[in-house]
């Protein structure tokens, strides 16, 4: 979010040491970095006419991965599979609602 940084630190001044400063050529906003990283997964399927995103079993084989690298969650700073506080199953549940979404839509090739 460097590309926001200046206006979010002055809506949200005891959080601006918390914003990355890193900007991009384009913004992803998300709750959870790694829900915009699945959206963006759901982009590409949309264009190749197929899901290319995690499948529902992999997000817990890529929790596992981190917190056996060491990773902990960043909000509760602990060694847990979880990201942002939220649990396995609500990443599960976003990458399962965004491949229903592709696969209901049309591919635009």
């Amino acid at each position: 979010m460097g590309n926001f940084h200046a206006e979010l630190s002055l809506a949200l001044p005891d959080y601006a040491g918390c914003l990355s400063v890193v900007r991009s050529t384009a913004a992803v906003p998300a709750d959870v970095s790694d829900w915009g990283g699945y959206a963006l997964a759901a982009l590409l399927s949309i264009s190749a006419g197929r899901w290319v995103g995690a499948a529902e079993e992999d997000v817990d084989a890529m929790l596992a991965a981190l917190v056996g690298a060491g990773a902990v969650d960043g909000v509760t700073r602990l060694g847990e599979p979880t990201v942002d506080g939220f649990g396995a199953h609500v990443h599960r549940d976003v990458v399962v609602s965004l491949r229903r979404i592709v696969e209901g839509a049309a591919p635009t090739n």
